[in-house]
């Protein structure tokens, strides 16, 4: 890596970084929170969330093989994020979502996500650590989603949120769920998964909108909301960048 390409990595983390905490700083001066742009997803995922609270059944939340201390770390701790986040909305509920996972690491950061969120609640006597279970993953993904598809059928599932990393084994909880007419929303950081996702889903999140899920589950959080804002914000400066290069080298 040269200097200009340094000069310029941490041009941008600094941009970043001055959007972030300028947009947090904003959105916390504003009486009502920041509109922001639709994703049915998120539109959708308090919905499920309802349900399964209402019909005493369960949701189910994976962010398959995404990994703490590995190259998908970030798009593990964005899923971890959302799995707080649904799980305290029905945290103040005797009912417990169902947590699946392939990273043995993540499986106790994904225990002590569900513990953080029933703690929020003033309800920690219903929670139970193997609400967040573990299944093979890498040559064997097959056995990855056989072994959550079938979660169906021992358990009372309303919902199948997947949100992570995934391949093509997302194809059997995608075939699952429209056999049994359950709530299915997918997203995936592999291109394969992602296909099916957008395919078979009920909604798709798409790319980097996995990021930006506390801002749009809980509106009240500023931090998300001036995340939101920075992204947005990077993206037009990125694309004003790419058209003034383009005129510049004509």
């Amino acid at each position: 890596m040269n200097s200009e390409t340094i000069t310029y990595f941490w041009l941008l983390l600094t941009t970043a970084f001055v959007a972030s905490v300028l947009g947090s700083l904003y959105t916390r001066r504003r009486r009502k929170p920041l509109p922001l742009r639709s994703i049915r997803g998120y539109q959708l995922m308090p919905l499920a969330i309802d349900a399964a609270i209402e019909s005493n059944a369960r949701a189910h939340i994976s962010i398959g093989s995404a990994g703490v201390g590995q190259a998908s770390t970030l798009t593990a701790l964005a899923a971890l994020t959302l799995v707080y986040e649904l799980a305290e909305r029905q945290a103040f509920t005797q009912n417990l979502p169902i947590v699946t996972l392939s990273d043995p690491l993540g499986l106790a950061v994904a225990q002590d996500t569900l513990r953080r969120a029933y703690l929020t609640r003033n309800n920690f006597k219903t929670y139970q650590a193997y609400a967040a279970m573990w299944f093979p993953d890498g040559e064997r993904s097959v056995a990855f989603g056989a072994g959550i598809a079938a979660l169906q059928g021992i358990e009372n599932i309303s919902s199948h949120l997947l949100l992570g990393r995934f391949g093509a084994e997302i194809a059997f909880v995608g075939e699952t769920s429209m056999r049994r007419d359950t709530v299915f929303i997918g997203h995936s950081t592999q291109l394969e998964g992602q296909a099916i996702a957008y395919v078979q889903s009920d909604a798709a999140l798409i790319g980097e909108e996995l990021f930006v899920g506390d801002a749009y589950l809980n509106p009240n959080n500023s931090s998300a909301m001036g995340r939101v804002l920075a992204m947005d914000t990077l993206r037009w400066v990125i694309i004003a960048a790419i058209i003034i290069a383009a005129l510049v080298n004509r």
